[in-house]
């Protein structure tokens, strides 16, 4: 068991507050950092012992919610011109009011995956390595990640780009939410008009506040007959909805 005054914690040359030490974790708390956004290596040094292995990452980034990303002025209000720039990261951890554009240019914008996050705006331009994120590939978005874009018959189209649009232009983003291990199944007994529930002949990994098709299993001509739900409650084993 090593005390606090034996352990040195560093990020990006930057020293961590050590709090609390346990034999199988480190918990300190980090200080003012001199640049914006960077993602560093953690570095653990045991006075008696030297550099831990390990390759645990710190990200330094702005949040959307603090008035600190904003040069000390509130969040951006409804029909602002936003520009995430010059390699910064941006963690979108609120729900936007609706933004009329929101340029990400050589930065990334980060959905935060503690909860739900919404994004509501008219444009977004992705340029110059700029980066969208809602999860990765290794690491899927596990909450309601929702982008709304809004728009009108007569909104002013940009340039190549057109209007009501989330346009990339030497960028990148990443769009990744749980798996579905099933997309569709059957039912497993018939849903009578007016049922609130419907059992399923196989198990799902859905979630609530999901919405599903039912399809029509009537003629060719019932094809109006097809409805869309919201999930409401799923049973333990996955087979009522």
């Amino acid at each position: 068991r090593t005390s606090g005054n034996a352990v040195t914690v560093t990020i990006a040359e930057s020293p961590c507050l050590v709090q609390t030490i346990t034999p199988t974790s480190i918990t300190c708390e980090t200080g003012s950092y001199k640049s914006r956004s960077v993602q560093a290596k953690v570095k653990v040094f045991i006075n008696s012992s030297g550099y831990a292995i390990g390759t645990v990452y710190f990200h330094y980034i702005d949040l959307w919610s603090s008035i600190w990303t904003w040069g000390g002025y509130q969040p951006p209000d409804v029909g602002t011109l936003v520009v995430v720039s010059d390699g910064v990261t941006v963690y979108l951890d609120i729900e936007t009011p609706i933004l009329k554009v929101l340029i990400i240019d050589n930065a990334t914008l980060i959905f935060d995956d503690s909860q739900d996050v919404t994004l509501n705006v008219e444009y977004i331009i992705i340029v110059n390595d700029g980066h969208l994120q809602v999860g990765t590939e290794s690491i899927p978005f596990r909450h309601r990640g929702v982008i709304t874009m809004y728009g009108q018959l007569r909104s002013i189209e940009l340039p190549i780009f057109g209007a009501k649009v989330l346009a990339v232009r030497a960028g990148t983003v990443d769009m990744h939410g749980i798996p579905n291990a099933l997309t569709w199944t059957k039912l497993r007994s018939t849903a009578y008009n007016g049922s609130s529930t419907i059992t399923l002949l196989e198990s799902v990994n859905w979630t609530v506040n999901s919405q599903i098709i039912i399809a029509t299993t009537g003629d060719r001509f019932s094809q109006k007959e097809t409805e869309i739900r919201q999930i409401t409650n799923i049973s333990s084993d996955g087979l009522t909805l």
